[in-house]
């Protein structure tokens, strides 16, 4: 089945209609009888699988199993799929980027306006959700101990030495890319060797050429984008990212990093498992009043190059081509989702 086609049966289901969300192709019963729903049924939490991602239909919650790839150092990515980008990015989840995005579609979140691109720095409105990660530890006495953390609090804004902002992550859904078809190149040909339809003397025949102007060029492929590149949640803006951070970013690539006071011991040899799990946030959760990643403020008598508001500066602490260099993080005349806790 295309992402198109399960996107749309995931759409179009009921709560109780999950198992028909999975994105396997439909098992067709003996004699010919046509597509059936895949005997899929909840398991002993409520939750059903879609691939090896979880939804809970009554909870609204989502979770994804992993496992950690660092403790500290930067961070461009709070999520990839297993092997893409390990070192900047903090957890690899083993599943099929499709079925999250179905998982996130059954939330019932409305897909936002995806990043221009990735030096797009201007704040993103939509919907959010919160993501938490969970892991065990034990101690030398073989005691398990059960973590469960906000991901913002797993991850240190350096630029002013706090924990993120308490902003939630922005569904954006991921866009598609094009993948060009394959080069067709008639050197591949050895010195001598003769093609299909042609004759010693390398012509080939009326007949043949004529069926080759007939063939349409290859056309280009269509394919999900984190498919093709693996990366699932960004901490900067990535369009070809499901969940991306809402906020204004002082430049592309934020300065986030993992928080190894927070965060578990990972050896190399044997990463710690990790669940991350999605949901809708409940009211006070999100602080919808900050716009912007948190930067210290301007040194005394700093002004911007040119001097005030003839370079195009904002009265709100950012500037005309959407940089925070200010101190303040809330305002601005932005298009940013409203508070729904209002």
């Amino acid at each position: 089945m295309t992402v198109a086609g399960v996107l749309a049966v995931a759409l179009s289901l009921a709560p109780i209609d999950l198992a028909t969300a999975q994105t396997s192709k439909p098992t067709t019963a003996p004699g010919g009888g046509g597509a059936k729903k895949p005997d899929v049924k909840p398991d002993a939490r409520g939750f059903t699988a879609l691939g090896t991602v979880r939804f809970h239909p009554k909870k609204k919650e989502i979770e994804v199993d992993g496992r950690f790839n660092l403790r500290r150092g930067y961070l461009e990515y709070l999520a990839c799929r297993p092997g893409v980008k390990s070192h900047e990015t903090l957890v690899a989840l083993d599943c099929d980027p499709v079925d999250l995005k179905v998982a996130l579609l059954l939330l019932g979140l409305e897909e936002a306006k995806d990043p221009e691109s990735i030096g797009d720095c201007r704040p993103l409105p939509g919907d959010r959700v919160m993501v938490f990660l969970r892991w065990e530890t034990k101690d030398d006495a073989g005691k398990v101990t059960v973590h469960e953390k906000r991901a913002e609090d797993c991850i240190v804004n350096v630029l002013v030495e706090e924990s993120m902002e308490r902003c939630g992550w922005v569904f954006t859904g991921a866009r598609d890319v094009e993948i060009p078809p394959p080069m067709q190149w008639d050197d591949d040909l050895e010195e001598g060797d003769v093609e299909e339809g042609e004759d010693q003397a390398g012509e080939k025949s009326d007949g043949d050429a004529e069926a080759d102007e007939a063939k349409e060029p290859p056309k280009p492929k269509i394919v999900f984008g984190p498919t093709v590149t693996g990366e699932l949640i960004s901490m900067v803006h990535n369009p070809l990212c499901l969940l991306n951070n809402p906020l204004e970013l002082p430049y592309d690539q934020g300065d986030y990093y993992a928080d190894f006071e927070v965060l578990p011991s990972v050896p190399r040899d044997n990463p710690p498992k990790v669940t991350m799990i999605i949901r809708l946030p409940k009211k006070g959760e999100i602080d919808y009043g900050v716009k912007r990643m948190k930067v210290p403020p301007p040194p005394p008598g700093w002004e911007p190059p040119g001097g005030g508001e003839e370079s195009g500066s904002d009265p709100d602490g950012g500037n005309a081509d959407g940089s925070n260099l200010g101190g303040s993080n809330s305002g601005g005349d932005n298009s940013d989702d409203s508070n729904p806790d209002d």
